[in-house]
């Protein structure tokens, strides 16, 4: 939603400006949902430590993912 916040900002600075002659978002109000966000559980961690990717680049991502999500897990056993 951060893009249509932008967007609509945009678009009232062009009709401050008289760039348009009207506001075509007058109407429309912006929603946002509140989402609760779980975190991964351990049988989760290790299954995607468990998978393997064919493309040197998606393994690569998975690692640094890793990494970041286990602070504790050895530098040593990524090779980027």
């Amino acid at each position: 939603m951060k893009h249509l916040e932008h967007f609509c900002k945009m678009i009232n600075l062009a009709v401050k400006l008289e760039w348009l002659d009207r506001n075509p978002f007058h109407a429309y109000q912006l929603k946002f949902e509140k989402v609760e966000r779980e975190y991964l559980t351990t049988w989760e961690l290790a299954n995607l430590e468990a998978k393997t990717s064919p493309i040197l680049r998606l393994q690569t991502i998975k690692n640094l993912f890793v990494l970041i999500v286990i602070p504790d897990w050895p530098i040593l056993m990524y090779s980027i």
